[in-house]
């Protein structure tokens, strides 16, 4: 008998074809966790804008209320006001509450869109930093959207989340309702 020391060619190609299917593995799940943090992050502010409306609605007394979404040097954040009394002004909030929507890394820019069904997200109105607060007011009467501004800009109706993945939140000002949609 004789003894070999080495691999044969087909020894060789199993190997390489098997090391081919892993490494598109690797590559098909590294695009899918990069975009992870997008969803969890469009997710989580899609709950944020429920919240807050629902906080509008039930816990507002002669104001209105409304979510701070602010980027931080870790991640974003929600931070939900309401009136510190049932019969105090606008100038008299009280933050509630302060959440954590993603991962800092995740892009997030605000657009004004007059057509929702165009596939073009609209102008673009600026993004979202630790210094350009996006603020969103609801209408303690009927749930509403009453103002969106981020920073000096207003007049904005879709939030774009982005990395990896890219998800828009269309806002619908007269009904307070909005919609997540991935559209990559």
């Amino acid at each position: 008998m004789k003894n070999n020391k080495g691999f044969s060619l087909i020894e060789l190609i199993v190997v390489v074809a098997i090391m081919a299917i892993m490494g598109s593995f690797i590559f098909i799940s590294f695009g899918l966790l990069s975009g992870q943090d997008a969803r969890e992050c469009a997710s989580n502010l899609s709950t944020a804008l429920d919240k807050e409306k629902n906080y509008a609605l039930v816990r507002s007394g002669e104001t209105d209320c409304y979510v701070e979404i602010v980027q931080t040097t870790d991640n974003y954040l929600a931070r939900y006001s309401v009136p510190k009394k049932v019969t105090e002004k606008d100038s008299d909030m009280v933050q509630i509450e302060e959440e954590s929507l993603g991962e800092q890394s995740v892009i997030i820019s605000c657009y004004k869109d007059d057509d929702f069904e165009d596939s073009n997200v609209g102008t673009f109105k600026g993004m979202v930093t630790d210094t350009n607060i996006l603020k969103i007011k609801y209408n303690r009467v009927n749930g509403e959207i009453k103002e969106i501004k981020l920073g000096s800009e207003s007049d904005i109706n879709v939030i774009q989340i982005e990395k990896g993945r890219t998800y828009v939140i269309k806002l619908y000002t007269a009904t307070g309702k909005h919609t997540l949609e991935r559209t990559d």
